[in-house]
């Protein structure tokens, strides 16, 4: 046999990782939904994004996409917590495949497009081609633009920096804000 894999085996892995990754996310929304509402809580929103995951020096880049659920703390203050999954990128020693993590930003508050800047922390699931996979505390900074498009419905660009595996995330997705 030349060094292809078999398509069945391949498949099973990708549905089992998409799998934990819902779940993951399922059991994040779920303690989200847990925070105390504010007087802001009529301001919640949640996202999904794709984009692409760079490594330092141009290594490599991989698709990644994003869940990310807003709860604002007042008019200008909010904690987003969220996910993010990508595949190992060949010829990174280190690739970061999932990442979940909080951060607190500040907003441009009532603006049609707000400008926004956060950081945070979060833990990276590490994968090598050489050593078996491991998890690793992470701090991140980034910001974007939350476009209102509708009352409820908008897109959100998003750039992130994580360190001390260094890499960085550019998306861009839809956004939904809870009344």
């Amino acid at each position: 046999m030349t060094g292809r894999r078999p398509v069945r085996p391949l498949m099973e892995h990708f549905n089992r990782r998409r799998t934990l990754h819902l779940q993951r996310i399922l059991v994040l929304a779920a303690l989200l939904a847990a925070l105390p509402r504010g007087a802001h809580s009529q301001e919640r929103a949640v996202s999904l994004s794709v984009g692409a995951r760079g490594y330092e020096g141009g290594a490599g880049t991989a698709l990644v996409t994003s869940i990310r659920v807003e709860s604002p703390l007042s008019r200008i203050f909010l904690i987003e917590a969220g996910s993010s999954v990508a595949d190992p990128v060949e010829g990174v020693l280190r690739s970061a495949t999932t990442v979940f993590e909080a951060q607190a930003q500040a907003r441009v508050p009532g603006a049609r497009v707000a400008p926004y800047v956060g950081i945070g922390a979060g833990y990276a699931r590490i994968r090598s081609p050489t050593q078996p996979a491991q998890g690793k505390a992470v701090l991140s900074a980034g910001g974007g633009l939350r476009i209102a498009i509708r009352r409820q419905i908008g897109l959100v660009a998003d750039a992130r920096f994580r360190v001390p595996e260094p890499h960085f995330d550019v998306t861009l997705g839809l956004r939904y804000r809870f009344d």
